[in-house]
């Protein structure tokens, strides 16, 4: 069985009861109150989920699909090195890590 397609989407609701019960993931994504007083934000949806929200009011959900959300994580994953590059065990070094001493700690911290 095909898993079902999900998006990236924004979504303008007048309140977020509308999204009750639905398959839709905000996760830690921007969510604002517009100044119409309509609330705006983004979530990961399934197809299903963007359908269902489509059939609602008109006036109280704007459905915008941004992107795949499958197609968009594997064009992620091909900017990603294969290679490990510290296999040979040479770790980088940071700047603050230059041999220099640190300073001592004043008192009270």
């Amino acid at each position: 069985m095909a898993t079902e397609r999900t998006f990236r989407v924004r979504l303008i609701v007048k309140d977020l009861s509308s999204l009750h019960n639905l398959d839709i993931d905000n996760g830690c994504m921007p969510i604002r109150r517009r100044d119409d007083g309509m609330i705006e934000l983004q979530a990961i949806a399934t197809e299903t989920a963007i359908a269902k929200l489509r059939r609602r009011q008109k006036d109280s959900v704007l459905v915008e699909i941004l992107g795949d959300f499958q197609a968009e994580g594997e064009q992620a994953r091909k900017l990603v090195s294969g290679v490990n590059r510290y296999a040979d065990g040479a770790l980088p070094s940071g700047p603050g890590s230059k041999g220099a001493e640190c300073p001592p700690k004043r008192e009270g911290q």
